[in-house]
């Protein structure tokens, strides 16, 4: 008798969930579907940490910038002009340095071989203390900068891929749908017309004050900075024909503030850096931009006049050319 109720009940729970896995399968928010029905061009608005690896795995670039929201502003486009290629933007907004490499990692991985990478370092590299392994407020899914395996099937029948899902299929149907471009530019700074001294002055002042009372905190009696050896074992990877380049990102430093990325620390970085065959640049560094108030919304992140600038310096500093102006250095 109880056959009878059993056998439609089984039916109707595997349909129940054959028809959402189906779903998620065919639109493929994550980019692991082998059997993907809309085009990986299509990239839903979502955490960065649940983007990126789709961009990268998409075939569709042959040079990437990873890195924090530092290098968030910076758009492809520019990098294309002066370097070449085909570049896509991966950065991950407040990732910590071992996301950051997670996210070299599968860059790395690609094949073909990816042509340049830049890399984007942030002064949190330079930490005497060793950072969180994630970012305390975000998750961050390792299993998506994996190769890919039959493990991902597990992580696709879940509401939150579902959802994505859904969304990723509405925005398919009608372009007024926001999304993001298939190169992963976004850039979330606030537009640049609405930037103010007087409101930027006090965040400033605030954002370097926390800077040097951590710096206080931790002994500078020895050069101990053991992020670094993150670097030296994701780039241990990168394929010889590879070109690398790690830029120190230009970051707000007033004539009074304490040294928060010592020299120390960035001549390790640029050891390690050109062991691996990259080039290391430093805006990190007082200079006309960096001691400027105007160029900044905060700490760590410049306005659109230097994010535009940015890429030309670059091509210059690889080029075996020292700023002339002094703003960046190059750390050979």
């Amino acid at each position: 008798m109880w056959q009878k109720f059993l056998w439609p009940f089984a039916l109707t729970l595997a349909a129940g969930l054959a028809i959402p896995f189906f779903l998620v399968l065919l639109a493929d928010p994550y980019g692991v579907s082998p059997i993907r029905a809309i085009s990986s061009e299509i990239v839903v608005p979502t955490q960065r940490r649940f983007i990126v690896a789709d961009i990268i795995r998409s075939r569709r670039y042959d040079s990437f910038i990873v890195g924090t929201s530092t290098v968030n502003s910076i758009n492809p486009g520019w990098l294309e002009a002066e370097f070449g290629g085909k570049f896509a933007n991966v950065a991950v907004h407040g990732s910590t340095p071992y996301e950051q490499m997670r996210v070299l990692d599968l860059v790395l991985r690609q094949k073909p071989m990816p042509r340049m990478v830049i890399l984007g370092l942030d002064d949190v590299w330079c930490s005497r203390v060793e950072p969180a392994r994630y970012h305390p407020q975000a998750q961050f899914p390792d299993w998506l900068f994996e190769d890919w395996n039959l493990g991902h099937f597990s992580h696709l029948l879940n509401w939150r891929a579902l959802e994505l899902a859904r969304r990723k299929l509405e925005i398919s149907w009608s372009s007024s749908k926001k999304r993001l471009a298939p190169n992963g530019f976004n850039d979330d700074l606030p537009p640049d017309a609405t930037w103010s001294l007087e409101k930027a002055v006090p965040r400033l002042t605030a954002d370097v004050q926390r800077a040097m009372a951590s710096v206080a905190m931790t002994s500078t009696a020895t050069a101990h900075f053991p992020t670094v050896s993150l670097l030296d074992k994701s780039l241990g990877k990168r394929p010889t024909a590879t070109r690398l380049l790690v830029v120190l990102m230009p970051t707000y430093l007033p004539q009074d503030a304490v040294v928060i990325a010592p020299d120390a620390c960035k001549a390790m970085i640029a050891d390690i850096v050109r062991e691996h065959g990259g080039t290391t640049l430093d805006f990190m560094r007082p200079s006309a931009w960096t001691t400027d108030a105007s160029n900044f919304w905060d700490r760590l992140h410049f306005r659109q006049a230097i994010a535009e600038m940015l890429p030309s310096r670059m091509r210059a500093g690889l080029e075996h050319r020292q700023s002339q102006d002094g703003l960046y250095q190059r750390l050979d």
